[in-house]
């Protein structure tokens, strides 16, 4: 055989070696995706609490929900939207393969998250999400008919045939500041809310606050106000010194998580700002006043905000000789709960 003939029979055994090397990792890498048996799953959502007398309308409300299933590569194996009826959420079915499987679910998202989301992350991309901040307004001001954005996670969950069913509880990804107020008995003239500001507001925040990653850059980036033209009139009276807990509820307004370090100055907190208008013998005066959230109503003791979670603000508006001064003490409820 001359020296072109060997060249030649070499090129084709080393052509047909990588082909077939090629074909086998295709059927290797195919094996592994589809091994196991099909699973109809299901997800059971968490997601109503009949005694839930913390949660205002919209808060409790499901309209639609992204699923992500992630198998134990870590790689996408389902991923859906369901616009949530009637009866729909319950008889929804996703077709996985038996294994491990690391679920995520994203409720009521705002339209611009909505189309991230369409797009099928990887995990560790909806892991890392941030909501738009140029988002906010509309969505806080959505929530009474299109919900809250709730978000929850079951990892390293082994689905069967046997066992083909993930409960998921859902968690609201802001926490809602609550503000009271009521007037001391000698502050007998009329007393109206003209506003109320939460500045600071943290108007972006993660999908997945993992462990302790609170302070994220974007939480020093987004921070803005979010005001309440209220009218309100307290009614609420106390004695002097207060002894009772009655209050009138003048408003409320919402934040993503602002986690507060050790080291922190009075513009990283959030803080309410009212304004209120005192009329009394013909002649008004308008008052503004600055209510830290925390339990003394300094800005040294303020509370960081987390989700989830909803902080009761309760003010007295009490008299100083002819002067109008107030004090005020934060609470957090945990009954915020959806199970």
């Amino acid at each position: 055989m001359n020296i072109r003939g060997i060249y030649k029979k070499i090129y084709y055994i080393i052509f047909f070696t990588l082909s077939s090397l090629t074909m086998l990792s295709c059927t290797q890498a195919e094996v592994l995706a589809t091994t196991g048996e099909d699973v109809n799953m299901a997800i059971n959502l968490q997601t109503r609490s009949l005694s839930d007398e913390n949660a205002l309308t919209g808060e409790e409300t499901l309209t639609n929900v992204y699923v992500f299933i992630y198998n134990s590569n870590y790689i996408l194996e389902n991923g859906s939207d369901l616009s949530v009826t009637a009866g729909n959420l319950a008889s929804k079915r996703w077709v996985v393969k038996e294994g491990i499987k690391h679920v995520y679910v994203i409720a009521n998202p705002d339209a611009e998250l909505q189309t991230r989301l369409a797009a099928k992350p990887s995990r560790q991309e909806l892991l890392s999400m941030i909501t738009n901040a140029s988002s906010f307004d509309a969505s806080v001001s959505n929530i009474p008919t299109k919900g809250i954005l709730m978000a929850g996670k079951a990892e390293s969950k082994e689905i069967t045939q046997n066992t083909a069913t993930i409960d998921i509880s859902l968690e609201r990804k802001m926490a809602r500041v609550d503000f009271y107020l009521r007037k001391e008995a000698n502050v007998s003239g009329s007393l109206v809310v003209k506003s109320v500001t939460l500045e600071n507001t943290r108007k972006a925040g993660k999908l997945y606050d993992e462990t302790n990653s609170y302070t994220y850059p974007i939480a020093n980036i987004n921070a803005g106000t979010l005001t309440t033209t209220s009218g309100v009139v307290v009614t609420a009276v106390t004695s002097a010194p207060a002894t009772d807990n009655t209050y009138t509820f003048v408003s409320y307004n919402y934040s993503f998580t602002n986690k507060l370090g050790s080291s922190f100055v009075e513009t990283d907190v959030n803080k309410l700002n009212i304004t209120i208008a005192y009329t009394e013998s013909g002649y008004t005066m308008t008052y503004n006043y600055v209510l830290y959230l925390s339990t003394n109503n300094t800005y040294g003791s303020s509370l960081s905000i987390v989700p989830n979670s909803v902080y009761q603000v309760k003010a007295t508006i009490y008299k100083e000789g002819i002067t109008l001064s107030v004090n005020g003490v934060t609470t957090i409820t945990n009954s915020f709960v959806i199970s």
